[in-house]
């Protein structure tokens, strides 16, 4: 390239939004001896504020930043590092502070040891959105993949290949796979691979690296001429463990053409490893450069966009497909002012004629204080739009109360339904702090919530009351995420008002029904015991004195009498379960040694058998447990088949839950009948068969569901049966009734 394709070029990058710098190391602090002349717009200084003035750059560099700014550069300079990418806040002339990444080379050793050559860039406004940066070591991949230059790693001990670059292949003309892990003797002329083993082990045993301005080499493209540094790669124990070669051609080119050439390779990798789409144009919107990312998201080739008038290429029609004339295009305003133009959200157009969404940045191309063109870096925001557009659609027709807000305890956003719940405009929501429309009487909960929320933690089910703009009060139930960093919370609420007022009514009507069994079970004691005393008076005194239809008659009214007893008794049972419960650690081993104690009658006379496994501790009442298992024993002696019966209790545990199983031989269930066993008054034999209320089981239902379980039953009919049921294995799991 010739040097005025070079100076021309350099003209573009001194001009567009990357600041390039060369700044020089010594005891005494660093000087900048170059800055390109865009650096006002970006840093805020010119360069005659900056060239020649000791430390103007690391004094400019916050505070919190210098010391690590400081220590990167001397170690760089110590270990011999050749590239740095850092990110740090420097100090605009706003007296604001702006984040700058920056690439930077540079030269450890040689006459210019000392000398820092990069760019960098303002990342002020993308830096909580953008891409992470590549790491270091991926990016000095990419410099060494796309260097001009030949780079070459070698094994300390037998100085054998273990990394070679593109570059060095297409000088040597071998490629890299027979390269690794051979030497130079393996390849090249004894008397050259004997000078280059020299120097490698100058290199290695001196531990510093060694420059050879002129190194002759024999290549399978021809003699060649290299100018090659060595550097020593230092192990962890502070010896060397490899070696970096780095050569470069020098066969046909002076000193001015190679200087010139590795300055434009460099500029072209600073643009082409940003992800930004980077293009230049003169005044006429004749392109006059592009970068790779910008041809990669435009769908063009170099060829089809230099020259060409870029905005009938790629800013020809507006996103509602009407014509965009080139003279309403921001771009211009470059033209008119120098200013920089940003535009956070057009759409530029692909080669295939399809149109993507865009924010860029246009910076006016000086020359003598003449503008002539303008450099542009644009992003393709297409996933933002996305998201964006699914945002709105979710918040606008969403059927809960969705919102932002702050910690300063306003709303935001609100979406169209706080309109439909509460009456309010949003623009009357968002006026005024929001617990201005919360219940007197929720106040205090809500801002405990809200303290909650701003140390960081999460609303998962919150209940209050907001005012609705009749005066009238409706319920809400709430979730909330904040976001500490940004200082607001994310919410949905869900209108619950009927929901409390169904869950009030069925709270009162359940009490009034308890109320009622409770008193009218009790009432209907007396006059039932006064029955049944009289009707067995009857029936003893004048038992075979009347005829056998009156001892018939006196028979089925004892009976009668009896069974509602019993049946008023199961009944007062089953609505006494979870009225006093008390939960605590129950050993259940006791609850079944209580429980044979109480059916040793039933045991003896049955000659049945209760085994029972080691039991766990559960969380429970003890009264309801003793019942739950009372009730199943009791109904394997009952419903026992031919043989003896035989009852075995188990447990075994599944995560936070106990898991009961207690097995008979009896004479088993239809599977149709399993879940009906468990209903209140359901049976499935006759009173003379098996006597019963049929309500044992619907107790032990509700005993189980009281203590945070499940109970089920496992039968086949004539092969026994077994029932399961869960219980809490810690308090923290139980329910409280």
């Amino acid at each position: 390239m010739s040097g005025t394709d070079s100076s021309f070029l350099e003209r573009i990058l001194g001009s567009g939004p990357v600041v390039i710098f060369r700044r020089t190391k010594s005891p005494e602090g660093e000087v900048a001896t170059f800055v390109t002349p865009n650096s006002a717009s970006i840093i805020g200084y010119a360069p005659a504020d900056i060239v020649g003035v000791r430390n103007f750059w690391t004094d400019h560099v916050h505070p919190e930043d210098r010391a690590g700014f400081v220590a990167q550069t001397r170690r760089a300079l110590a270990e011999k590092q050749t590239v740095l990418e850092r990110e740090y806040r420097f100090l605009h002339a706003d007296g604001t502070y702006r984040w700058l990444r920056a690439i930077v080379w540079v030269e450890p050793t040689g006459a210019a040891a000392g000398e820092l050559t990069g760019y960098a860039v303002d990342i002020t406004e993308r830096r909580a959105t953008e891409e992470a940066s590549p790491r270091s070591d991926q990016f000095l991949s990419a410099i060494v993949e796309n260097l001009p230059n030949m780079i070459f790693v070698k094994d300390a001990k037998e100085l054998r290949f273990v990394r070679f670059n593109r570059a060095g292949e297409k000088l040597l003309g071998f490629p890299r796979e027979d390269l690794m892990g051979k030497n130079d003797y393996d390849f090249f002329p004894k008397e050259d691979a004997e000078f280059f083993t020299a120097k490698d082990r100058e290199v290695l045993e001196n531990g510093v690296p060694v420059d050879i301005p002129q190194e002759p080499i024999e290549t399978k493209n021809g003699r060649r001429v290299l100018h090659t540094k060595k550097v020593p790669l230092m192990g962890p124990d502070g010896t060397p463990e490899y070696l970096l070669g780095i050569s470069e051609d020098i066969t046909d080119r002076t000193l001015i053409e190679e200087e010139s050439e590795h300055l434009n390779a460099t500029m072209r990798l600073l643009l082409d490893s940003t992800d930004e789409g980077i293009y230049g144009i003169d005044t006429s919107h004749r392109c006059i450069f592009v970068n790779r990312a910008a041809l990669d998201m435009l769908g063009h080739n170099a060829e089809d966009v230099m020259g060409k008038n870029i905005h009938q290429l790629v800013h020809h029609t507006r996103e509602d497909c009407t014509p965009y004339p080139i003279e309403e295009c921001p771009i211009n305003k470059c033209f008119h002012t120098g200013n920089q133009v940003r535009v956070d959200s057009e759409v530029f157009w692909t080669r295939d004629r399809q149109m993507f969404p865009v924010e860029y940045s246009s910076h006016a191309l000086m020359d003598n204080g003449e503008i002539t063109g303008a450099v542009i870096a644009f992003q393709d925001i297409t996933e933002r739009k996305r998201a964006e557009r699914e945002l709105d659609r979710i918040f606008s027709f969403s059927p809960d109360l969705l919102c932002v807000a702050n910690f300063d305890g306003y709303f935001l956003r609100l979406n169209p339904e706080w309109t439909r719940v509460l009456g309010y405009e949003l623009e009357d929501l968002t006026a005024s702090p929001f617990i201005e429309f919360v219940h007197p009487d929720d106040v205090e909960p809500t801002l405990n919530e809200m303290t909650t929320l701003m140390t960081g933690g999460k609303t998962l089910s919150f209940e209050n009351r907001y005012r609705c703009k009749d005066g009238t009060y409706k319920w809400l139930l709430w979730k909330a995420l904040p976001v500490p960093d940004e200082g607001m919370i994310y919410a949905a609420a869900r209108d619950i008002t009927e929901r409390r007022r169904a869950e009030d009514e069925l709270a009162r009507s359940n009490a009034e029904l308890e109320q009622f069994s409770y008193v009218a079970s009790h009432d209907l004691q007396e006059p039932l015991r006064m029955i049944a005393s009289y009707v067995q008076l009857l029936a003893n005194r004048y038992r075979g004195k009347l005829d056998a239809d009156a001892d018939e008659f006196i028979g089925y009214a004892v009976d009668g009498a009896t069974r509602m007893q019993a049946l008023i008794h199961d009944l007062l049972a089953y609505s006494r379960v979870g009225k006093q419960r008390r939960s605590e650690s129950v050993d259940t081993n006791d609850i079944v040694a209580r429980v044979k104690s109480n059916l040793a009658a039933s045991t003896a006379e049955s000659n049945a058998t209760i085994n029972s496994q080691d039991l766990p501790v559960v969380f429970g009442d003890p009264h309801e447990l003793t019942q739950l298992f009372q009730n199943l024993i009791a109904n394997a002696l009952k419903f026992r088949g031919n043989d003896p019966p035989l009852v075995d209790i188990s447990a075994e545990q599944q995560e936070d839950m106990w898991k009961f199983a207690i097995r008979d031989n009896g004479i088993g269930i239809d599977p149709g009948y399993s879940e009906r066993i468990f209903v209140m008054f359901q049976r499935l034999h006759t009173r003379g068969e098996y006597p019963g209320t049929g309500i044992g089981l619907a107790i032990c239902h509700k005993i189980v569901e009281r203590n945070g379980g499940t109970i089920w039953v496992e039968s086949d009919q004539d092969k026994g049966s077994t029932f399961f049921f869960t219980l809490p294995a810690r308090s923290d799991d139980a329910s409280d009734g």
